[in-house]
């Protein structure tokens, strides 16, 4: 962009050019509000002063101290170093970091830079041109917010504070970070440095493509700017580049002071952030205390090959914000290894308060110890919804996990879920209303090949789970109280373990409409837990679900379903029911039932010492002795036992005698009077016992 002008001044009483004047460009002052004799100058909002400018009221001279600098800002307050006065309406010039050490100024201290050439090639000394005879100046900028000082040598004439059309939106104007570089080009080569003290809250703050470094980018946000909608963008992760160089540097922004937990309206966008050096903060992305329509998109932090990181992206005690496209990119799978990341992206909290509803977007990690974690050391993360989350890594390395979900973290919702090469996808310990409704595990083992799980429950409360297993070593494990969950699984994959493991105590619903190609282990911590039930809850009065089998594709299928009595009944191939077994334990066969080996009934015994009537229900054979006494005894009539075959055995008889008579429930033809070794047959019908046969053996 360029800015042209014109210096005209007064000569005589007529009006002459200004000639062989000095223009200088300034960094924007500020417009003070109210009138004050301390060390707090309160501003209007927009003002461009930073911790170290100089200042100087208008172009009163006078006003200039070397020693009283600005000491911090906030959007409507500068801070100095000692008392100064001003009166409502003064202007107040910031002469930057300017290097004179006496009464007046350098004129060499702006924050800014100028150019001299269309292409930016050619930078303005001091930022200053020089007019022509005509009064005539002009100079190129990349649109940053300028006041000019015009001046012959040390002599001031005028401050023009209208050179840029400066927005009086409240949130203030743009800072572009390239111009406050005191070092560097903007190449990888040579990234632009000296920028990072003028990244402070309450202003647009631009990062135009090209490289940046500082050691740490640290941008505090204090109450009194909680709602100033501080933006902060690049032209695009992977164009706008920020190395951080310090081991424990940080690129972060965080709400400030007691009472200061939120960032209302904050927008951070744009960026690459690049490790510069093994880094071990707790995030080299680091976004804090943010509340209230806060955005975060379009970031990009990266490991490089050379250096590894503690944490990608960091979230301290978040809530109400929004996530659009984040990417933590590690090198290598290996732990601390160079390249490695240990956690991808982190959410935390630990005020000892309720934080989350989270809307994530899109997340992608790779070559991560952790790919995603939810923890809390004090408080909660509740609502957090993450639509597609990615993580993969190049190689499979024990210890990998791919989403790690700790307690206190509750109403957990994702979208699509891709898990690829990790030693375990997702394990989730006592997590409330967890929802994955298309997942892909997919080579989720450990090198060996022995160990390792998709999706890990462990005292879950509640969820429901689609997810695609495909070359794992175990499907799914529920453990300890884990309850109330539905497990969905789609499509055919490759179980070299075990699919579905279950040792909870709680009652889950899992398998629905699957076929299983490898083993089911179903454990129960008590033999009074069901270990798997089928219930029909939509229609009263009506059989249970079928459990069905079938050997392969093509052949007949057979099932079983409880019928409305309880009793278990098998099914054919059309779904008639062709064979029960009653809650009494009574087999009823529908056609025929054929036996390869014997078929036995059960045997009872008993010793007449009296004429006791001899019980008969679910007794096959009963072997009689008599040991006293002319004994005649009687049978307990059949009940509804149509069909029952009786085999009475005289077995011994060491005293008196044994006589059935032929009445009562008994149709013989004649009394039974056995002796040692005779055998009576009988049939029930009704409730009567009808003799088939006799001898005497």
């Amino acid at each position: 962009m360029v800015r042209e002008g014109r210096v005209f001044i007064s000569s005589g009483t007529k009006p002459d050019f200004g000639a062989s004047y000095s223009v200088q460009v300034l960094e924007g002052g500020a417009q003070v509000t109210s009138g004050s004799s301390g060390t707090t100058i309160t501003v209007r909002a927009g003002h461009g002063f930073a911790a170290g400018d100089k200042v100087m009221r208008g172009t009163d001279t006078t006003t200039f101290s070397a020693t009283n600098v600005v000491d911090s800002v906030t959007s409507t307050t500068v801070e100095m170093h000692s008392p100064y006065t001003v009166a409502a309406g003064d202007m107040l010039v910031n002469l930057g970091v300017d290097s004179s050490t006496g009464a007046t100024p350098n004129y060499d201290g702006a924050g800014l830079t100028v150019y001299t050439t269309q292409d930016y090639t050619a930078t303005a000394t001091n930022n200053t041109v020089t007019t022509d005879s005509y009064g005539r100046y002009r100079y190129y900028h990349k649109g940053i917010v300028r006041w000019e000082l015009v001046r012959v040598g040390s002599t001031l004439i005028s401050l023009y504070t209208d050179t840029s059309g400066i927005s009086t939106r409240t949130e203030g104007f743009v800072r572009d970070m390239s111009e406050f570089a005191t070092a560097g080009s903007g190449t990888s080569a040579s990234p632009w440095t000296g920028w990072d003290p003028y990244c402070v809250e309450g202003y647009a703050i631009k990062f135009p493509s090209g490289f940046y470094s500082a050691p740490t980018v640290s941008v505090p946000i204090t109450i009194s700017n909680a709602v100033a909608q501080t933006i902060i963008e690049g032209d695009g992760s992977g164009v706008s580049v920020i190395t951080i160089t310090g081991g424990t540097g940080q690129f972060r922004v965080y709400g400030s002071g007691a009472g200061t937990r939120v960032l209302f309206g904050v927008v951070i966008r744009g960026l690459t952030i690049r490790a510069g050096i093994n880094n071990t903060s707790t995030g080299l992305f680091s976004f804090e205390n943010a509340d209230g329509q806060c955005t975060v998109d379009d970031i990009f932090v990266d490991a490089t090959s050379a250096f590894s990181l503690t944490t990608g992206f960091y979230f301290l005690n978040c809530e109400h914000i929004h996530i659009g496209m984040i990417t933590a990119r590690g090198w290598s799978a290996v732990a601390a290894a160079a390249g490695n990341i240990a956690t991808g992206v982190k959410f935390y909290t630990d005020d000892g308060i309720q934080r989350g509803n989270i809307r994530s977007d899109f997340i992608a990690v790779a070559n991560a110890t952790t790919g995603l974690s939810c923890s809390s050391s004090g408080g909660s993360l509740a609502g957090m919804n993450f639509g597609i989350v990615k993580v993969a890594n190049g190689t499979l390395v024990d210890g990998t996990l791919g989403i790690s979900l700790e307690g206190n973290t509750e109403q957990v919702t994702f979208g699509d879920v891709h898990l690829e090469r990790l030693n375990n996808g997702l394990q989730a310990t006592s997590v409330e209303n967890l929802v994955m409704t298309n997942g892909l595990a997919s080579n989720i083992k450990n090198n060996a090949g022995n160990a390792g799980a998709a999706i890990t429950i462990t005292g879950g409360d509640g969820g429901y789970l689609v997810c695609r297993l495909d070359t794992c070593f175990n499907g799914v494990v529920f453990t300890t109280t884990t309850t109330r969950y539905v497990f969905i699984r789609t499509a055919a994959g490759t179980i070299t373990g075990v699919l579905f493991t279950d040792s909870s105590s709680g009652t889950n619903v899992y398998l629905n409409g699957q076929t299983i190609a490898g083993p089911l282990s179903i454990e129960r911590t008590a033999q009074s837990l069901a270990a798997l039930t089928l219930t029909n809850t939509n229609v009263a009065s009506q059989s249970s679900p079928t459990l069905e089998f079938q050997p392969s594709a093509g052949n007949p299928k057979g099932a079983l379903q409880c019928g409305t009595s309880g009793q278990l009944q098998f099914l054919a191939s059309g779904g008639s029911v062709v064979g029960t077994i009653d809650q009494a334990g009574t087999i009823t066969a529908g056609l025929n039932l054929v036996s390869s080996g014997s078929v036995r009934g059960v045997k009872a015994t008993q010793a007449l010492t009296s004429s006791a009537a001899i019980a008969t229900i679910n007794r096959h054979l009963i072997d009689i002795t008599n040991t006293s006494g002319a004994n005649t005894p009687t049978l307990v009539a059949p009940a509804a036992q149509d069909g029952q075959i009786l085999v009475l055995r005289c077995v011994a008889l060491t005293a008196g005698s044994i006589t059935l008579a032929d009445s009562g429930n008994c149709n013989l033809s004649a009394a039974w009077i056995p002796t040692a070794g005779g055998t009576l047959t009988l049939m029930a019908s009704g409730v009567i016992w009808y003799e088939l046969a006799r001898s005497v053996n």
